[in-house]
């Protein structure tokens, strides 16, 4: 498994533990949802996937296209109609993060 997916799923699950636990750090509850959810979200389908296709490579237009749908998503169309989601610019740039980093050292990487 790529040690950014790793790592993602780690912190997300770190995160949402300490939130039931009532424990909040304001930089993480903004923006490291954000930035692990495309390495979950590509890495761990894509993982199982080369269990089965070892030469499957998502290309650098495929990550970035699933990101953009994702932040015009969660950013600007649920913001529109559900007050519990807030429109954040920045968030779009952690979601952009996550997706850089994951990309860059996901295996057989062009």
């Amino acid at each position: 498994m790529n040690p950014v997916t790793a790592l993602a799923l780690a912190a997300f699950g770190v995160h949402q533990i300490g939130l039931a636990w009532d424990v909040s750090f304001p930089w993480a509850d903004s923006f490291l949802d954000p930035c692990c959810f495309i390495p979950v979200a590509l890495g761990v389908p894509s993982w199982l996937a080369r269990q089965v296709r070892p030469d499957l490579v998502l290309p650098w237009s495929m990550v970035a296209g699933f990101t953009l749908v994702f932040v015009a998503a969660f950013e600007w169309w649920i913001p529109g109609f559900d007050p519990r989601f807030t429109a954040d610019p920045l968030d779009a740039l952690a979601y952009a993060v996550g997706a850089g980093m994951w990309r860059f050292v996901e295996p057989l990487g062009r």
